[in-house]
């Protein structure tokens, strides 16, 4: 009891100490933290301070940093300038040949492209003066100036105003073409953009411009046709047309013939030709003498000297041969030479058509090597601006490969027909000499 008392006294005691003093303990917390927030407010305010000036410096830095970057790019155009000038003073005549063939390309590439922009529109100027020869020719021998539009260039420029102007609205009017025949007849005319179309009565068709005049290309068939009237009559129709923009009908009718296609192969052609002419006389010949041969018959049962009447050709002599009296060493060294002899028969100038198979592509291709090198000649002399022309030179060296294939495919094809006809033919006279000495042996056994 006394212990429990001591105990309360004792925290008593400590209580009232804690209470009294917790009051001096705040005060000092506060003053701690007045000053702690002190501190914080002036570090705060050398932070802004500091980057204030830094960002200030950036400024003038990225300022100096322009104007040196600037100052940089101006020196190395300079510099530029000074190491093209030094160059040029240093150039070589070579060098300077080099520029003017490049040059020359580009101002060649740019003719031809002015050209083919010129013929363009020479076709449009072209359907223009044939509208107006015809609206003057319908207008009778009174409609005034009968001077030829195509020498003034008012009318000219007038012609192609109204052309323009009907384009917003195309419709069918009268022109004036040339058919087939060469004869100048009007019909009536469609023109949508670079797509010329025609109709006259009951037939129609496609037009195409050739120097300064328009010329009936092609003609429709039932179910084009058809198209082309109902769109004559305002109604719905799908017009056929030359997506190559008259590419593809002006090589049609210009088109070459065989002997003109082969003769662009040029000299080359002579010595393939030689080689087709040689095979196919020996493919002749030898047909011919295949055909001749006599069929082979079976010769199981011949007796000695007996039932070889009724064979023919070497057969019979195979047979006359293995059933001759006499040393069985010295007939079968007869057989032997009769065999290799007919098969040497049989073989003799097929070795020449396979030749003719190897040879006649190397021909072609030498051809064409040939060619390709006088293109790339006039490549250097004229410049490759204009591809058609480039594209066309290649296309005629190309012409003694495709002769040399043409002859050299049929010669392979008939060497192995050939080759293989004479092996099974002299395979058989074998057979049949093996047949009868094989019957002799048994025979004096």
């Amino acid at each position: 009891m006394k212990v429990s008392l001591r105990k309360w006294g004792l925290a008593l005691i400590g209580a009232w100490s804690l209470a009294c003093a917790l009051p001096a303990q705040a005060a000092d917390l506060d003053a701690l933290g007045a000053s702690l927030r002190e501190d914080i407010r002036q570090a705060q305010q050398r932070l802004n301070r500091e980057t204030a000036a830094i960002a200030a410096e950036n400024d003038a830095l990225a300022v100096r940093l322009n104007r040196a970057t600037v100052a940089l790019k101006n020196l190395r155009d300079r510099a530029v300038v000074l190491r093209r000038q030094g160059d040029e003073r240093t150039v070589s005549l070579a060098a300077l040949q080099e520029r003017i063939i490049a040059w020359r390309n580009q101002d060649n590439y740019r003719h031809n492209l002015t050209q083919e922009f010129s013929a363009r529109q020479s076709a449009r100027i072209a359907w223009a003066y044939s509208v107006a020869a015809v609206g003057d020719a319908n207008a009778g021998p009174d409609s005034g100036d009968e001077t030829d539009a195509r020498a003034d260039p008012i009318a000219t420029l007038e012609a192609a105003v109204a052309l323009i102007e009907r384009s917003l609205e195309p419709g069918f009017e009268a022109v004036d073409v040339i058919d087939e025949q060469g004869a100048v007849r009007p019909v009536q005319g469609l023109r949508l953009g670079p797509i010329l179309w025609f109709a006259d009565g009951e037939a129609g068709g496609l037009l195409r411009f050739d120097g300064g005049n328009l010329r009936i290309a092609h003609r429709f068939a039932q179910e084009e046709q058809t198209a082309l009237n109902a769109v004559r009559a305002q109604q719905v129709g799908y017009l056929a047309f030359d997506p190559t923009i008259d590419r593809l009908l002006s090589t049609r009718v210009d088109a070459l013939s065989v002997w003109e296609h082969v003769a662009q192969g040029g000299i080359w052609i002579v010595p393939i030709f030689g080689f087709a002419l040689l095979a196919l006389s020996i493919a002749a010949f030898k047909a011919i003498q295949f055909a001749r041969l006599p069929k082979l018959a079976p010769v199981f049962g011949l007796e000695s000297g007996v039932g070889h009447e009724t064979l023919r050709g070497p057969q019979r002599e195979i047979v006359q041969i293995a059933q001759a009296r006499g040393d069985a060493e010295h007939r079968d060294e007869r057989l032997y030479a009769y065999l290799l002899e007919q098969r040497t028969a049989l073989e003799r100038y097929l070795g020449a058509i396979a030749v003719t198979a190897t040879v006649s592509p190397l021909l072609g291709l030498l051809g064409t090597v040939s060619g390709m090198i006088s293109t790339f000649n006039m490549m250097t002399l004229f410049g490759a601006g204009d591809p058609a022309v480039v594209s066309g030179g290649i296309s005629q060296a190309l012409v003694t490969t495709e002769l040399g294939l043409i002859v050299a495919i049929p010669a392979l094809v008939v060497h192995a027909l050939l080759t293989r006809k004479a092996a099974t033919y002299a395979s058989g006279l074998e057979a049949s000499a093996v047949t009868l000495v094989n019957q002799e042996r048994e025979a004096v056994a």
